[in-house]
């Protein structure tokens, strides 16, 4: 397989986003041009891809397909994941992304780098709730509104730790989990932190119990609530030999707490 047909990975993908940002930050793109070449490369999924949304710029993409970072771009920080992905261009404009292109941090200077969250995680298997879980983390938004998985996709409401007045929204898109950034808002009613649900592990632990109390049953939907004692529940939909079942589950997924079967 060619190179330039691979998956683009996380840090390859942000190495196009730093030579989009320099191209924006020299003038050569408008706010217009620089929001949807970006858009173009969160969506990009192959190294092709990416090169396709770069042309035409001057830049010079190395022979073997891949972005090849240099030692200042190897690691980005947060702060250029921040303006690239919460689109804040249009509050930044091409000064504030000039000024934050020439402040970045040295980073052959001592101390350790953050690393970056995902720039969207994606939702294609039961098992991608994993990724899912740790981009919601790094977001600190670990307050639980309602939250429904899906074998594709998650979707649903968050808070922000300790702040349940700042909900961020959660939907996926073709296998791509779309997390709003936090805004003012109200919520009736109780949050749970995500930690009580097994850290997040407790909906793969509530999917395999069910599965184990019921062998022919198959799960359809989890969903996270908070319950009227905000300790948390976990409610696993599925059939059942072709008919629909619904068992609630404790935050930890291992305790059944109700059986509705039709």
């Amino acid at each position: 397989m060619l190179m330039s047909e691979l998956h683009v990975s996380f840090k390859e993908r942000d190495v196009y986003l730093d030579i989009l940002a320099t191209n924006y930050a020299e003038g050569r793109l408008t706010d217009e041009q620089f929001q949807k070449r970006r858009d173009e490369l969160l969506a990009a999924t192959t190294h092709r891809q990416c090169r396709d949304v770069l042309r035409g710029l001057p830049v010079q993409i190395p022979g073997n397909d891949q972005p090849q970072p240099s030692q200042e771009e190897a690691r980005p920080g947060p702060r250029r994941r921040g303006i690239l992905i919460a689109g804040l261009v249009g509050a930044v404009g091409l000064a504030g992304i000039a000024a934050w292109h020439a402040s970045r941090p040295d980073p052959t200077e001592a101390g350790p780098v953050e690393e970056p969250y995902p720039v969207q995680p994606t939702m294609r298997s039961w098992e991608d709730w994993y990724v899912v879980r740790q981009a919601l983390e790094a977001r600190n938004l670990g307050g639980i509104v309602d939250l429904t998985l899906e074998a594709d996709s998650v979707s649903g409401t968050v808070t922000v730790r300790g702040n349940p007045s700042l909900l961020s929204t959660i939907k996926t898109i073709d296998g791509v989990v779309v997390i709003s950034e936090p805004a003012s808002g109200t919520h009736d009613g109780p949050t749970t932190d995500l930690n009580r649900f097994g850290g997040g592990s407790a909906p793969e632990d509530a999917r395999a119990r069910f599965q184990e109390l019921w062998p022919s049953a198959v799960p359809k939907q989890i969903r996270l609530l908070p319950g009227e004692d905000a300790k948390g529940i976990i409610e696993v939909t599925g059939t059942n030999h072709g008919k629909p079942i619904t068992v609630k589950f404790s935050a930890d997924g291992r305790s059944v707490l109700d059986v509705k079967e039709n």
